[in-house]
C-alpha cells in the first residue's frame, strides 16, 4: 500500500507538472477514464491516445487512467459493466465467469490472451460496452472537473508562490543596491584629500574678476589705482 500511494501521489505530480492548458489535461484524464472501462485489455492506452488524439485532449494525461482497470480491479469493475449493461443487451453470465475470463487472460500472455479473452466474451463483450460507456461517462466527467479544479488551484497556488518569492527577490536586491550606494558615498568622503578643504578657503583667480563686475553693475566705487590715475592728470 505504501509503494501504491507513492506512486499514485508521482502520477499526480506528473499530471500538474504536464506544459498544458488545464482543460486540455482534464479532458486526457476524463478521456482516459472512459477508455479504461471499456472491455479493450491491453490497448486501453493506444485507445485512449487516439481518442485524445482526436479530441485535442492531452494524451500524457490520459495514460495513467488505463490502469483503473489491473490485474486486482479488472473482473469486479468489467462484471460492475456487464450487470449495467446487460438489462439493455440481454446475457447472463455470474462473477465467476468473469474473474476465470481475465485470469486466463492473465496467464495466457499479452496477444494470446486478447484472442482468448475476445474469444470468451463474445456473449458479454456489448453488455460490456453499454455498461462501461454508461460508468465511463459519468466518471470520466466527475474526474474532468475535479482534476480540472486541482490544476487551477496549483497552478494559482505556484503562481502566488512565484510572485512572493520574485517579490523577496526584487526587495533583496534593492537591499543589497542600497548598501552598496552607502559604501560607494562613504568611501567617496573617506577618500577625500587633506587639501581639498583649504582649497576651498583659497580665493580662486576669477573672483577678483567676477567682483570688479558686479561692482561696476552695482555703481560701486572703481578701484583705487583708477582713481590715482585722475588725480595725476
Amino acid at each position: 500500500m505504501p509503494q501504491l500511494s507513492e506512486r499514485l501521489k508521482q502520477t499526480w505530480q506528473k499530471l500538474l507538472a504536464l506544459d498544458d492548458s488545464p482543460h486540455n489535461i482534464a479532458l486526457g484524464v476524463a478521456l482516459g477514464t472512459f477508455v479504461a472501462y471499456q472491455p479493450i485489455v491491453g490497448i486501453q492506452m493506444v485507445v485512449g491516445a487516439i481518442v485524445c488524439r482526436i479530441f485535442g485532449a492531452n494524451i500524457a494525461a490520459s495514460l495513467p487512467m488505463a490502469w483503473i482497470t489491473n490485474p486486482l480491479t479488472i473482473a469486479p469493475i468489467f462484471y460492475m459493466t456487464y450487470l449495467i449493461g446487460r438489462p439493455f443487451t440481454g446475457g447472463e453470465m455470474s462473477y465467476e465467469d468473469i474473474a476465470r475470463i481475465f485470469s486466463q487472460i492473465d496467464e495466457l500472455g499479452f496477444w494470446a490472451g486478447i484472442v482468448e479473452g475476445y474469444r470468451f466474451l463474445k456473449s458479454v463483450f456489448v453488455p460490456m460496452v453499454v455498461g462501461g460507456a454508461i460508468v465511463g461517462v459519468i466518471n470520466g466527467a466527475l474526474f474532468y472537473f475535479l482534476s480540472y479544479r486541482l490544476i487551477v488551484k496549483h497552478r494559482q497556488r505556484r503562481a502566488r508562490t512565484l510572485e512572493a518569492r520574485m517579490a523577496k527577490k526584487a526587495a533583496r536586491q534593492a537591499r543589497r543596491e542600497a548598501r552598496r550606494l552607502a559604501r560607494e558615498a562613504r568611501a567617496a568622503d573617506g577618500a577625500k584629500a587633506p587639501g581639498d578643504e583649504a582649497d576651498l578657503d583659497e580665493a580662486d583667480p576669477d573672483d577678483s574678476l567676477d567682483g570688479s563686475l558686479d561692482g561696476a553693475l552695482d555703481g560701486s566705487p572703481e578701484p583705487e589705482a583708477e582713481e590715482r590715475k585722475r588725480e595725476a592728470r
